[in-house]
This record gives C-alpha cells, sequence and structure tokens, in this order.
C-alpha cells in the first residue's frame, strides 16, 4: 500500500532528525574535554557485509558474470571525548556501481550515490548512530537499461542505530524512515547484523551476517555475507561474499539474485 508524504510531513520529519542532531551536540558540548578535528579515528565500527555501507570495494560473481563495485567512506569532521564517552560528527557518501561482462567489454548497468550526516557516540560497551541520508539511482549504459527498465529512485531518509561491542563481537539493530521517496513508499527500513573481528594479530579473520529489509528495494529482504581476512591498522580485506535478495542499484531492484564471490575492500579510517 502506498502512502503520499505531503511536504507538511517531510517538513516534521526532517525537523525531527534536526533536533535529535542537535540535541546530541548540545547534551555532550558542556561535557566535552578533548576535540579533534578531522580525526582519523571513529568511533562506529564499520559495517563489513552491510552491502550499503559506505566503503572502498569491488566484488566479483562468477555466476551471473558481475562486478560490484563501491567507492565511498566516512570523513569525520570532529570528534569529542571525556573518559569513556566518544562521540563523532561526519559526512558519509559514496557511489555504488554494477558492471556487467559482456566479451571483453564492462558495461555499466548502474549507478546509484549517496551523501549525508551522521552522529555517532560510543560508550563502554554501546554504540549510537543518528544519520540522515539523500540517495538516488541513476541510469547508466548496458543491456540492463533495455531488459531491466531503469526506475526513477531519490529519497531522503532518517536512521537510528543502536549496538553493542563486547571486545571483538559487534551487534546491531537499525531502524529508519523517509521523509520524501520517488517513487512513493511506506513502512519502515529495518536491519540488524553481527560481525566477529579478532582485535590482534597481523592477519586477522573476519566473519559478518547483514540482515536488511527496506520498502524502497521491494517485498523481499536482503541477506548479505561477508568471511575473510583482513590486515593492516587501516584494514585491507579479502574474503568471500554471499548476497541475496533485491539486486543492487535502482535498475535491478525487482530482479532477485542470489551471488556467491569474492570481494576486496578498504578502509581509509583506522580500524
Amino acid at each position: 500500500m502506498q502512502h503520499k508524504v505531503s511536504s507538511r510531513d517531510a517538513g516534521r520529519a526532517g525537523l525531527f532528525f534536526w533536533i535529535v542532531i542537535l540535541g546530541l551536540g548540545t547534551s555532550t558540548r558542556g561535557a566535552m574535554a578533548q576535540v579533534a578535528w578531522l580525526p582519523t579515528i571513529h568511533p562506529a565500527p564499520t559495517l563489513i557485509a552491510d552491502p550499503y555501507e559506505p566503503r572502498l570495494a569491488i566484488g566479483y560473481f562468477p555466476a551471473d558474470e558481475h562486478i560490484a563495485a563501491s567507492l565511498g567512506g566516512v570523513v569525520p569532521i570532529a570528534a569529542f571525548a571525556q573518559d569513556s564517552l566518544k562521540v563523532a560528527l561526519s559526512l558519509d557518501g559514496g557511489a555504488w556501481l554494477e558492471l556487467g561482462i559482456e566479451d571483453n567489454l564492462f558495461p555499466l548497468e548502474t549507478v546509484d550515490g549517496a551523501f549525508g550526516l551522521r552522529i555517532d557516540a560510543a560508550r563502554n560497551l554501546w554504540r549510537i548512530t543518528v544519520r540522515g541520508t539523500h540517495w538516488s539511482a541513476h541510469r547508466a549504459d548496458g543491456d540492463s537499461t533495455v531488459t531491466y527498465p531503469p526506475r526513477a529512485v531519490s529519497r531522503e531518509f532518517a536512521s537510528i542505530e543502536v549496538g553493542i561491542h563486547p571486545g571483538s563481537f559487534y551487534g546491531f539493530a537499525r531502524l529508519g524512515g523517509a521523509w520524501h521517496s520517488v517513487p512513493e513508499t511506506s513502512g519502515a527500513m529495518v536491519a540488524a547484523g553481527i560481525q566477529w573481528r579478532p582485535i590482534s594479530g597481523t592477519w586477522r579473520p573476519v566473519a559478518a551476517l547483514h540482515y536488511e529489509h527496506d520498502p524502497a528495494r521491494g517485498d523481499f529482504p536482503t541477506w548479505s555475507l561477508f568471511a575473510g581476512g583482513e590486515t593492516g591498522s587501516h584494514p585491507l580485506r579479502l574474503g568471500v561474499r554471499w548476497w541475496k535478495g533485491p539486486g543492487p542499484g535502482g535498475q535491478h531492484i525487482e530482479r532477485h539474485v542470489n551471488r556467491f564471490g569474492v570481494e576486496v575492500q578498504i578502509s581509509p579510517l583506522a580500524r
């Protein structure tokens, strides 16, 4: 069932999001003892299995001969810390690219882009992320523009994520909603995941599982699994990736995929 979002509803949702952002900022401003500008560390764990987490990555899926690439990341603007409380204000975003493989050509099929503002906070075992994001999908070349006609996809949404981080493990749940969406959609965006990353060692094993259901991507959820290893303080990861659910990109949402392949990820921020 479609729900028409009025400009008044959109304004209220946007106002509520910015009230949360400003409230978090003012509630911690008087207590902060240390401030860092453009820090290289971040209080929120990198979500390894989330296919829509801004990152640098490239994956190859041989069964349907596709390459998936993402170019993006998180850019912390300022970080505040006192005792066990850490808060960071950041920009994030990037591009998600889907390429086919035809003979010796690599036609670009889908191009999705996103940018947003986020606040991440950590205290002891707990993590919380509040985020506002603009997302859009764009037409690209390749046979998908004929076989899978492109849809106009554009929306602005807010989300809140709460997680617990005991040692090498991290588990989280996320709830979000759009105040503007084309095409119009109704229903909450929900996601949850768990991952394991040892905190020491030259080469470290990693494993992560992600679940997400987003009304803008159809009636079926997305499952994603990543397992492999990483090295370095700005981790380089190599592993296997499993993806089941709506296809990536605005043109492939209505095509369900069940993929297994290999992926390389790079995290510019320190772990």
